[in-house]
């Protein structure tokens, strides 16, 4: 056989080969620096500086047979109602409240039917929340 001849020129670069497969998720990497300050927040709404109670005398006169009354108290303007009530003025057991109900929400209104007898006084009681500065 005879001798081992020179080293031929290199080939033509071959064809890109299939893509491999996803390697194994990484390490979770340091945390971050905290972040600077936000900016300063709007004003919030006034909060309740206080509680009051505001009443109202209402006075059902003398009479005979059914009829109806109202008696209403009302905070002061631009307070908010949480609650309310009434008490009788006198003992009077001929009469029967049938609605006792905020006003939307500036005060309280007491519904009630009397049927005959003296009058008495009733007194609406509302009570308020101060939220005007």
């Amino acid at each position: 056989q005879g001798a081992t001849g020179p080293q031929g020129a290199t080939g033509p670069q071959g064809a890109t080969g299939p893509q491999g497969a996803t390697g194994p998720q990484g390490a979770t990497g340091p945390q971050g620096a905290t972040g600077p300050q936000g900016a300063t927040g709007p004003q919030g709404p006034p909060g309740v500086l206080g509680f009051y109670t505001r009443t109202s005398d209402f006075t059902v006169p003398d009479g005979s047979g059914s009829r109806q009354a109202f008696a209403q108290a009302f905070c002061d303007p631009g307070d908010i109602v949480v609650s309310g009530g009434h008490r009788v003025n006198a003992f009077f057991m001929g009469y029967q409240v049938a609605v006792s109900e905020p006003i939307g929400n500036t005060g309280w209104n007491i519904h009630f039917f009397v049927d005959g007898g003296e009058g008495f006084g009733i007194k609406a009681i509302a009570r308020c929340a101060d939220v005007t500065p």
